[in-house]
């Protein structure tokens, strides 16, 4: 795939958690959905898609995003005004040049508006969060995300760490929220690759 141009790998874009996603792929049913809040030009999803195909696994993957990056992210808003001012086309032509643009189902969007498309909560197997990273703007997809997720099912997302594109907001909304979590404030769910204990590192290096 990698000689063929159709690998993951030839996508740019911002990924260091190869290992939880082989680990999430293992984990997620055949006929089950997830989404990946926050896609940029889709080399995560992809990894995630190849991977669940190498599988033999049926499932549909949501990529959530405007397209237009994340504010006050020089290195975004540089990508997308040369795309035109969104980032769409080029996410598209991405998973159908790797092969898995049948497994991906686009919602174009306000990150925790976008979870109202489904209108059952409980839907997913797991959310990937990776949105926006101050504080307010986490704890609004937290709270929009987490109850679309089933009983049993994996909430998880991506710096958690202080400075640079972390910059504690993240950090703070998911201990704050994990609290809850652990008071007993919400159902079963695997707070992963969030772990409090041990928090991996993503400079948005691409």
């Amino acid at each position: 795939e990698l000689h063929k141009g159709t690998d993951w790998s030839t996508i740019p874009g911002f990924f260091n958690f190869w290992n939880f996603y082989d680990y999430a792929a293992k984990r997620i049913n055949d006929g089950d959905k997830v989404a990946e809040v926050g896609v940029w030009l889709g080399r995560s999803i992809v990894y995630l898609a190849q991977a669940l195909k190498r599988q033999g696994k049926n499932v549909k993957l949501y990529a959530v995003d405007t397209f237009k990056g994340e504010d006050n992210q020089p290195a975004h808003e540089d990508v997308v005004k040369a795309h035109g001012g969104s980032i769409r086309s080029a996410f598209e032509e991405n998973i159908k040049r790797c092969g898995v643009f049948d497994m991906i189902e686009i919602i174009e969007g306000d990150s925790a508006e976008s979870a109202r498309f489904f209108n059952n909560d409980a839907s997913l197997a797991m959310v990937f969060i990776d949105a926006a990273h101050d504080y307010k703007n986490v704890m609004i997809d937290l709270k929009a995300w987490v109850p679309k997720v089933r009983d049993g099912g994996i909430v998880c997302g991506d710096d958690f760490y202080q400075g640079n594109s972390g910059g504690m907001g993240v950090m703070t909304a998911v201990t704050e929220f994990c609290n809850d979590i652990r008071l007993g404030n919400y159902y079963n769910l695997e707070v992963t690759k969030w772990d409090l204990d041990n928090p991996i590192r993503d400079d948005r290096q691409p």
